[in-house]
């Protein structure tokens, strides 16, 4: 992570930084975005420069995609430092940018990506960054847009969602845990927090909301049969191979709401992603 590197001595612009920020002006404390993270595992700084990117290591190029056809002028910035950009976000009046010092490249077409952080800017100057503590295992991978909220993914080989990044009152960026449901389709549906539940006990939770499960039109096949064989008939089919990912339909007033799991054992595939397609 950025903040390890700096404390390693990368970069003497920031401690300088440091040192001017520690007896700021009553002008300059007003300039100053306020930082919170209300996330165990993930802080934020504020930060005015970014080091240049520690060599990557052979595989990266394999990883390395773009995000974006038409990347911002900070993500550009990024790229050319030698960081490796995952993606990007508008939050109000600041252009965010999620990169990570190196990848690595797995199965199926997955990347693990390594030493993660969160940069804010704020007319083309950086004035945060967003990183995993020392304390955890965990790497911020990717930053997207959802709804009024940036989603900070982690960067494991199968990713999962991790905390959400409000702006508060123009001046606030406020790093929170996911909200415990979500509201869809002008709020007329609302779906569980269910990221790393068992579909077994999501799709309950998804009947207390009004979801039905859509029994699948197509039979069970080799890798779905067990599910099929638990009553869970709306499992659209599952991969054979790799992370064993399974597909799920449930309707809610002519709503869809499709599910996706991770992993190979018939009891225990969980939630690792959904997304809401409205009625018209």
């Amino acid at each position: 992570m950025i903040f390890r590197l700096l404390v390693a001595g990368m970069t003497l612009a920031f401690v300088a930084s440091a040192n001017a920020q520690a007896h700021p002006s009553p002008a300059d404390q007003l300039d100053k975005f306020i930082l919170v993270s209300q996330v165990r595992g993930v802080d934020i700084m504020r930060l005015s420069q970014l080091p240049k990117a520690p060599k990557k290591s052979d595989e990266t190029e394999s990883c390395d995609r773009p995000t974006s056809k038409t990347p911002s002028a900070e993500a550009s910035a990024l790229a050319q430092q030698g960081w490796t950009v995952t993606g990007e976000a508008k939050l109000g009046s600041l252009q965010v940018v999620s990169f990570v010092a190196d990848t690595e490249e797995g199965t199926s077409g997955s990347c693990l990506l390594k030493d993660g952080n969160i940069a804010f800017y704020d007319g083309g100057k950086l004035v945060a960054l967003a990183y995993a503590s020392k304390k955890t295992t965990l790497s911020l991978g990717r930053v997207e847009e959802h709804g009024d909220v940036l989603r900070l993914w982690d960067g494991d080989l199968v990713q999962q969602p991790v905390a959400d990044v409000k702006l508060i009152g123009g001046k606030g960026i406020v790093i929170t845990a996911l909200p415990n449901e979500e509201k869809f389709c002008a709020g007329r549906v609302t779906v569980p927090n269910v990221y790393n539940v068992p579909i077994i006990l999501a799709r309950i939770m998804f009947k207390d909301y009004g979801w039905q499960p859509e029994q699948s039109k197509q039979g069970p096949d080799s890798s779905s049969q067990g599910l099929v064989d638990m009553g869970i008939t709306e499992v659209d089919g599952c991969a054979g191979t790799g992370f064993g990912f399974c597909g799920f339909e449930y309707k809610n007033a002519g709503h869809t709401l499709s599910v996706v799991t991770v992993g190979d054992s018939p009891d225990t595939p969980s939630v690792i992603s959904y997304d809401v397609k409205c009625a018209n």
